[in-house]
């Protein structure tokens, strides 16, 4: 997988066997993030690449992250091990690197966002499409590589632009694969301030006028 912001690495999952209604579990990295390139959700157990993690050169060959969960009063604990690889061109690409595109905020309607095709298979070989940090906005069809949203609005004022990384593979043993990014802008329903026009405006008005005369319509 790509190192950047949001990608998921792995999701962990732990059981308790006391009831589920009363029982709360929290993940945490206990030890073993050096320079802090991951987090970890303590809700869903959920680990994931921190902003920069992507920057040349920041990231160490391998990391041994030593995680725990706990039910508030009982811990269990785990190891993780990660490596990190140099991605080796394979012959199968997207055919940008970056694409970009723009959606509409607070729209619910489910929409056509990019079409992101790939190059060098051969033909009708199977290729698969996969969002690697999506979160609940986006989606992508498994073979066609078509990015749509879900229909959950976008709050502009939340969050103005999005980058989705994308990753296609086919089926060769092993397979090739291939990444891309898809930056998104949420564009505002208001995109524009309003503005006066004919200013700076200049009225006479009568010392006896009656209220609620009209005085000037700007």
């Amino acid at each position: 997988m790509p190192t950047y912001s949001d990608v998921v690495v792995v999701k962990l999952n732990a059981t308790d066997a006391d009831t589920a209604e009363l029982t709360q579990l929290r993940y945490s990295i206990d030890s073993g993030n050096t320079g802090d390139q991951f987090q970890l959700n303590e809700g869903s157990g959920i680990l994931t690449l921190r902003e920069g993690a992507s920057e040349a050169g920041n990231m160490l060959d391998s990391y041994e992250l030593q995680v725990s969960v706990s039910d508030g009063k009982f811990v269990g604990r785990a190891t993780i091990h990660v490596e990190v690889k140099v991605l080796e061109s394979s012959g199968l690409q997207f055919a940008q690197t970056e694409f970009d595109a723009e959606v509409l905020e607070n729209t619910t309607v489910v929409e056509h966002v990019k079409l992101l095709p790939v190059v060098g298979r051969a033909l009708n070989e199977h290729v698969s499409f996969v969002l690697l940090n999506a979160d609940n906005h986006f989606s992508i069809h498994p073979t066609s590589g078509v990015v749509r949203t879900t229909g959950v609005p976008f709050d502009r004022e939340e969050r103005d632009s999005y980058v989705v990384v994308v990753e296609a593979r086919d089926g060769r043993q092993p397979p090739r694969v291939a990444h891309a990014l898809l930056r998104v802008r949420v564009i505002d329903l208001n995109d524009n301030a309003p503005m006066f026009v004919h200013q700076p405006y200049f009225v006479m008005v009568a010392v006896d006028a009656a209220v609620g005369t009209t005085v000037k319509k700007v």
